[in-house]
């Protein structure tokens, strides 16, 4: 059986230290999208099966960063998804949403005692609004 840990140097001159133990929610997420994107471009370039669909499910890419690196994760994920990538993203920056084809609105409602969360597709005209009020 053969393990492997990854190790990452969470800034300039930091050691290698494993992935597990120094990266937060967003940077396990980033390296993903890498490791993910890297595949992607690997696949792409072999004959594969034309039915297959990678399903790929990113939450906290944008944690601990602005709009201007936000833009550039978008691209990387619209990139993903031209390559036979199915690609959900939940995002609070309108950088990385502005890539998507589709949003999806996740609302929470009170309903008697409970708390219920449903998500709502938006058409284009909601998809405008949403953006301009973000």
């Amino acid at each position: 059986m053969h393990h492997i840990r990854f190790l990452l140097a969470a800034g300039e001159g930091e050691e290698l230290q494993p992935l597990s133990s120094v990266a937060s929610g967003g940077e396990a997420a980033r390296v993903l999208l890498a490791l993910k994107v890297a595949r992607a471009q690997q696949a792409d370039g072999a004959e594969s099966d034309s039915n297959s669909t990678t399903i790929s499910v990113f939450d906290e890419l944008d944690s601990s960063f602005g709009g201007r690196l936000g833009f550039q994760i978008g691209y990387v994920l619209t990139c993903l998804a031209e390559i036979s990538h199915q690609v959900l993203c939940v995002t609070h920056l309108p950088q990385v949403a502005a890539h998507a084809e589709r949003h999806i609105k996740m609302v929470k409602e009170q309903k008697g005692q409970r708390i219920i969360s449903l998500a709502k597709v938006l058409d284009d005209s909601q998809r405008i609004e949403v953006r301009t009020r973000v």
